[in-house]
């Protein structure tokens, strides 16, 4: 009988090849999925702070005519700009005159 005997029976370099095929077949397709998956992510953060940017800007945006809303709906700006709906000013309370 034979004896397998790992030291003179090497494989031949495209043996080795061959028998670790699958191997680096895997190995291969994991790093293409992980090279996809970092590209992905660094989609999506680029995308996440364009639009706090844009959140951010739409934020001062709103506080700025809120102020201009507050500002212009005060009893006395009011009554300023009440010709044409003849508004009337009594003790603290705006009321319509008739």
């Amino acid at each position: 009988m034979k004896e397998k005997n790992t030291i003179t029976n090497k494989k031949s370099g495209t043996e080795w090849a061959f028998l670790n095929m699958p191997l680096s077949v895997l190995l291969g397709f994991l790093g293409v999925i992980y090279i996809a998956n970092s590209h992905h992510a660094q989609k999506k953060i680029r995308k996440i702070e364009k639009l706090e940017r844009e959140v951010k800007l739409l934020k001062s945006e709103y506080v700025e005519i809120q102020t201009k809303i507050m500002e212009q709906s005060t009893p006395m700006k009011m009554l300023k700009n009440n010709g044409q709906n003849k508004l009337g000013y009594e003790k603290g309370e705006i009321v319509k005159i008739d």
